[in-house]
């Protein structure tokens, strides 16, 4: 009977520690989804007129607008200035400079062409600024937040809050008559890449398609996320590329740096 009872128990436990395995597994596709499924962007037309290579001496200004709808982003306020174009890329500088009455000033600029409704995909190569600066890098979808556009869905495809990790949100912001917004958190999900992804260039990518949005990293997809709603699918969103002042006292014997951004694409399927 003691036998009987032992093994009973022991398979008890091999049954209680797959389980807990197979609930960890689940939550862990829930954030990271399958990272062995490749992007075939072959299958994808690249739109002309969108996106960008950055082959020319200066922003294109016919493709980019300088600056956001909000003037300062945490110990830092955006500059034209930060925003420059050599070398193939795009560079958005952090500097440690008093300007606007803050400490520090960043770049950022919002596109003029759009990301379509799905099915649509955009990509970016991009070398984020220095984790040690504690500066965040940001690619996200909005535009300027109107009552005509509500709910003002807002997409970001990375901030980049930690030394190996690829956080992705999805905000609304219902505009209403007076000015004031309604602030919706979906809550994020994160992509730990185990090593510094500032360290090199990487290609951060977002496809919409049939209501989901599908988030990938060096053409690799790591979330895949049911949308909320529809807007988040179906609303034609620009391109922003930014500093923020979302992390940590950014380390002035670190500055200046730069995030440098290689090319924007848009794709139709």
């Amino acid at each position: 009977m003691k036998v009987i009872n032992t093994l009973l128990l022991f398979i008890a436990a091999i049954s209680f520690g797959l389980n807990i395995y197979a609930a960890e597994n689940q939550h862990s596709k829930g954030l990271h989804t399958n990272h062995d499924s490749i992007l075939n962007v072959k299958s994808w037309k690249l739109l002309k007129g969108a996106g960008d290579e950055f082959s020319s001496k200066s922003l294109d200004t016919a493709k980019w607008q300088m600056g956001l709808w909000y003037d300062v982003s945490g110990d830092f306020a955006f500059k034209n200035e930060n925003i420059t174009v050599s070398n193939g890329n795009l560079h958005l500088t952090a500097k440690s400079e008093k300007f606007k009455d803050k400490e520090f000033t960043i770049g950022a600029v919002e596109s003029k062409f759009e990301l379509p409704a799905e099915p649509s995909l955009i990509r970016v190569r991009a070398k984020l600024l220095a984790d040690t600066a504690n500066v965040c890098s940001a690619i996200w979808l909005q535009s300027w937040p109107e009552v005509v556009r509500n709910p003002n869905p807002e997409i970001d495809i990375i901030e980049y809050f930690q030394k190996n990790e690829m956080h992705m949100n999805l905000f609304t912001w219902d505009k209403d008559s007076t000015g004031n917004y309604k602030h919706v958190d979906f809550n994020g999900n994160i992509f730990d890449y185990k090593k510094d992804m500032s360290s090199d260039y990487h290609i951060y990518g977002l496809a919409r398609i049939n209501g989901q949005l599908r988030f990938y990293f060096d053409d690799r997809l790591v979330c895949t996320w049911n949308c909320p709603n529809t807007s988040f699918s179906t609303m034609p969103r620009h391109v922003i590329l930014s500093l923020e002042g979302h992390r940590y006292q950014p380390k002035t014997s670190m500055l200046p740096a730069s995030f440098d951004i290689d090319w924007v694409r848009i794709y139709k399927n």
